[in-house]
């Protein structure tokens, strides 16, 4: 009989297409799991269980999370190296790698500015999002002759990512007066995709859960779309539809209090869904809301939250002289984002010092001169605004390595217990381990055993540059410059149902100077932001 297990929620952060590190980090935290489970009785061996409940995210880090949710049931071949003869080698044995580092091919850049999804007099988004479905649709199939069941991952796991509700769910409050109307009409737009793992629709719990069963396609196309809407990146990437079925949205306790009082008029429920990020990148919170034994204190917890955030968030200066035009704009946006996103339940908290109730991978690397770099400059694909893997799949490559990198550190030295805790799950796990095993270099014990060798090094591949941080030729940039002017003109000619007279001039104004002009100052964009990431 198993003793009481260590609960964990995994929580990813919105990342474009820097969700190849997030991964890289799921696809060395699973192995690490894997292998534990596997040496289960053999000597030195932790005897205390971990058990993966939630997972949850928004955008990139909610893709993963449903792409996570098709491959646990299915064997994974870990990508523990890259074949250094051909570092751009395809991987399709694991939807971690297949899904984000090899996507439909080595430059996706290409696809995002073709044309044929712009109709006339319409025009759904700045980039051609056609390539998401497709890419979805490969990542979420599952090998229905290969299922195993993971003993530490929750049998019914739940699965969730965040979503902006356009329309929002509508509410009122009363006022007195001469108006006809004296309601106050207000919306609410933070949405949530809900799923609970291997169950089918004569298992739902009336709870907003919606049953989840890839083996038996329940509910595998809703899935889908989650996972589409969650990345809807604004004006960028498509806007994108889902409908559920009402009592799925109402029974949501998330969503409960609201929706008891002001129903949903309409069943099954269509809503217009726009990236989740804009409103929740990093739910952690909600995930806090499903693991057990949540505590600051590492004597008392008996579950945590690990978020995985390959942009993390800093403190910025502001400029209160900054009050032209431009930057009262800007300022705007960003105060706008940042209320949006700001969290009532953490204000309402003082953590303590050493709080053990959330955990943080985040990138970290470092150059040839062995100086450490942190954050959204540690990875390829960060910029452009995490659009940047898209121009080289040799981005994607390094930052789903330096995921996996990341990780292994992270569960080697980070995610630990001090070796006396009075801790029962951990006190148990290591009675008569050697001490010398599953330790830290400052001497604490290791939550989740690593069992393989520590390298001295990490694994990073080398690149075409023959260096571990890829980088690319200007040339490399410029043969997109033909597609982009393309892009440019044929939304500018398709951006309105201009009447005969105004298309003319348009067009002729559009073939001589606008889509070239265009063109040129957004390949400057691209090719100065790659600069300031020593990319080129």
């Amino acid at each position: 009989m198993r003793n009481e297990p260590f609960e964990l929620g995994i929580c990813m952060a919105g990342a474009v297409s820097a969700g190849a590190y997030t991964a890289g980090v799921m696809d060395f935290l699973i192995e690490a799991l894997d292998t534990w489970e596997q040496k289960r009785g053999e000597k030195d061996v932790p005897t205390h269980q971990v058990v993966v409940k939630a997972i949850g995210g928004a955008s990139a880090g909610g893709m993963t999370g449903i792409i996570a949710a098709s491959a646990l049931n299915n064997p994974i071949e870990h990508v523990k190296e890259a074949d250094p003869k051909n570092v751009l080698k395809e991987q399709t044995k694991n939807k971690f790698y297949n899904s984000w580092v090899d996507l439909l091919q080595e430059d996706m850049f290409s696809l995002l500015l073709k044309t044929d999804d712009i109709e006339k007099a319409k025009v759904y988004s700045l980039l051609n999002s056609k390539f998401i479905e497709q890419v979805g649709k490969k990542s979420l199939k599952v090998n229905s002759s290969e299922f195993i069941e993971r003993k530490y991952i929750e049998k019914h796991i739940k699965v969730f990512t965040t979503l902006t509700n356009v329309e929002g769910f509508k509410y009122n409050s009363d006022f007195q007066g001469t108006l006809t109307d004296n309601n106050f009409h207000l919306s609410h737009h933070a949405d949530y995709a809900t799923f609970i793992l291997n169950k089918i629709e004569t298992q739902y719990d009336n709870d907003g859960w919606i049953p989840l069963d890839f083996f038996e396609n329940v509910n595998t196309n809703m899935a889908l779309d989650a996972a589409m809407a969650t990345g809807a990146f604004p004006v960028g990437l498509r806007s994108r539809k889902i409908t559920r079925k009402k009592k799925y949205v109402e029974q949501l306790s998330w969503n409960k209090a609201l929706l008891e009082r002001f129903e949903l008029d309409k069943d099954p429920y269509e809503a217009l869904i726009l990236d989740g990020g804009i409103i929740n990148n990093e739910p952690f919170e909600r995930l806090k809301n499903l693991i057990n034994g949540i505590d600051a204190e590492e004597d008392k917890f008996k579950g945590t939250v690990l978020m995985i955030d390959p942009f993390p968030s800093y403190m910025t200066s502001f400029n209160i002289e900054a009050d032209d035009i431009t930057s009262s704009l800007t300022g705007m946006l960003s105060a706008m984002l940042g209320h949006l996103r700001s969290k009532p339940e953490v204000i309402k908290k003082i953590f303590k010092d050493g709080d053990v109730s959330q955990y943080q991978i985040a990138p970290v690397r470092y150059d040839k001169n062995d100086k450490k770099i942190e954050g959204k400059k540690a990875i390829a694909c960060g910029f452009m605004g995490g659009f940047g893997g898209f121009i080289h799949k040799e981005f994607r490559v390094h930052d789903f390595f330096l995921g996996r990198a990341n990780c292994e550190r992270f569960l080697r030295e980070y995610f630990t217990v001090d070796v006396n805790t009075t801790n029962s799950i951990f006190k148990n796990g290591y009675k008569d381990i050697d001490p010398q095993k599953h330790t830290s270099s400052n001497g604490k014990r290791q939550i989740i055993p690593i069992l393989t060798t520590k390298r001295d090094k990490m694994y990073m591949p080398i690149f075409e540059n023959r260096d571990i941080w890829p980088k690319r030729k200007e040339k490399d940039v410029d043969r997109f410059n033909r597609d982009l002017r393309k892009r440019v003109g044929k939304i500018i000619m398709n951006f309105s149902d201009y009447n005969w007279s105004t298309r003319l001039f348009l067009g002729i104004g559009n073939k001589l100077i606008l889509r070239r002009k265009l063109a040129k100052a957004v390949m400057n964009t691209i090719k100065d932001d790659m600069k300031s990431y020593d990319l080129l």
